[in-house]
């Protein structure tokens, strides 16, 4: 049987393999591996021994006979071919847990009734923050879900900040534009109240240069 998630990009795919399928089945990332990678990857993670010169049947042949389990991530990034391969290992009784993102790649898994689709459930940052970095405090976990909007970002974070690599927030931006506008508005109308005449567009040209400069010299970050 291949259970599959299909989720997107940084949604917790590899979290869902790593806490949701069983542990003691190898977990692989097959993201750009070849067909023939993929096998002897597999055939490594089981311990199946690969008879010199084998060929894709026969490793094929050889991983069906052992009926093990597998999670397989990022199965849509694989070739075409690791599909129907991973497909012929289900027929032979293999437990396979499988993620993807772009549900056309896998395609012919869900139009030949191969896979059972998993209901994708993204997964609390503040779980994947505390396993990857247990000794976390409340404010490190709110300080990391202010910075990552997913949870593979989320649990980057807190790995680096569990090495001891500083999390650098972002400042608000702070920018004086709106008051200079507003300030410029009210001079142009007490000079019109003033002299009783509209201001020619040389003038207004230079009102409004004016102004972009001051933007950019005193546009503050922090």
């Amino acid at each position: 049987m291949i259970r599959l998630l299909i989720a997107p990009a940084g949604g917790g795919k590899t979290w869902w393999l790593m806490h949701q399928a069983p542990h003691d089945a190898p977990l692989l990332d097959l993201t750009l591996t070849t067909h023939r990678q993929a096998l002897v990857a597999l055939a490594d993670a089981v311990g199946v021994e690969i008879p010199r010169r084998a060929t894709i049947a026969d490793l094929v042949a050889l991983l069906a006979t052992c009926q093990a389990k597998a999670r397989l991530d990022n199965i849509d990034r694989a070739g075409r071919k690791v599909l129907y391969s991973v497909m012929a290992l289900a027929e032979a009784g293999w437990e396979i847990w499988a993620t993807a993102t772009d549900r056309r790649r896998v395609r012919v898994l869900l139009e030949r009734q191969a896979a059972v689709l998993v209901p994708y459930r993204s997964p609390d940052l503040a779980d994947v923050i505390k396993t990857a970095w247990p000794e976390a405090t409340a404010a490190d976990i709110a300080r990391i879900r202010s910075l990552a909007k997913t949870p593979a970002a989320a649990a980057n974070l807190a790995r680096l900040a569990a090495a001891g690599e500083p999390l650098n927030v972002p400042p608000p931006a702070r920018s004086l534009y709106p008051m200079l506008s507003i300030g410029v508005i009210i001079a142009l109308a007490l000079w019109k109240q003033a002299h009783a005449e509209a201001l020619d567009y040389a003038t207004l040209t230079a009102v409004t240069l004016l102004m972009y400069w001051l933007r950019r010299r005193f546009y503050l970050r922090g």
